[in-house]
């Protein structure tokens, strides 16, 4: 996060402890089993402004989004860090891992939409990773319009031609991976497809609400043609991670809302 800043991009940063100048603590925490569990505490600096859910997506916003995202993007260029080369569900490079999880989709048809997905990332995308067409690298990883955060934007009051509003930072890092960088695109484009703009109107709403993120982000960082060639079936298998893993909770007995997750997949 201290790397992001350094760069330009606003993001919490954690707060040092005053004895020990750490930036996390580990701490003995009562549980609700009984006895008390290790976890790691970390306080972390506030991010000022409203979520893009809050104040609502269009295709300015959609597009200053993915402007933001290139620049975080050209941030992380040439970072790695240990903790980044680990397994993760929802990294996209392990997309057939959720052939494990397709089981809990009862609709058989959702699910064989999510199976040809899958099909196609083995067949197209993962011989061409495998060639190492795709530049790897550590992704922010779960860029969605509940992480992104917009700030009023002054130019506009003072009455210059200009967006109300403006991206201000980002939040929650904590899906955090080494892996393809394209992912990182890829995910927000997946997102911007179940956004309230991209939702609240027609079939053209969606693939148009992918199309802003990636002209912004393809304004402030660069875009291969193999990578904008794999980025439908990237785009498609966060969908489709989306909703299968909310299905999965779903059998679990929790609750995860994953209608618009479909409607993506069906629109990709």
């Amino acid at each position: 996060m201290r790397r992001l800043q350094a760069g330009g991009t606003e993001c919490p940063v954690p707060v040092p402890t005053k004895l020990t100048n750490e930036d996390m603590v580990f701490l003995p925490l009562p549980s609700l089993r009984g006895g008390h569990v290790r976890l790691a505490v970390r306080v972390l600096t506030w991010v000022e402004g409203r979520t893009m859910s809050d104040v609502g997506s269009d295709e300015v916003r959609l597009e200053l989004a993915g402007a933001f995202l290139g620049g975080l993007s050209r941030s992380l260029e040439g970072f790695d860090h240990a903790a980044a080369h680990r397994e993760h569900s929802w990294d996209l490079a392990r997309s057939l891992d959720l052939r494990g999880f397709t089981p809990c989709i009862s609709d058989k048809r959702r699910r064989k939409v999510v199976e040809s997905i899958l099909n196609a990332f083995e067949r197209e995308l993962l011989p061409v990773a495998a060639e190492g067409y795709l530049e790897m690298g550590v992704i922010m990883g779960d860029y969605n319009d509940a992480n992104v955060i917009f700030r009023p934007n002054e130019a506009s009051d003072a009455g210059v031609a200009s967006p109300e509003w403006k991206v201000g930072g980002v939040i929650d890092f904590g899906d955090m991976v080494y892996t393809w960088r394209i992912n990182e695109l890829a995910i927000a484009m997946a997102y911007s497809m179940v956004s309230s703009w991209a939702t609240a109107d027609n079939e053209r709403h969606c693939v148009d609400a992918a199309a802003c993120v990636l002209r912004g982000f393809a304004a402030t960082y660069r875009v291969g043609p193999t990578e904008l060639a794999l980025l439908r079936i990237l785009t498609a298998c966060r969908l489709a991670c989306s909703y299968t893993m909310g299905m999965y909770v779903w059998v679990l007995g929790g609750w995860i809302s994953t209608g618009h997750g479909l409607v993506g997949i069906g629109r990709v």
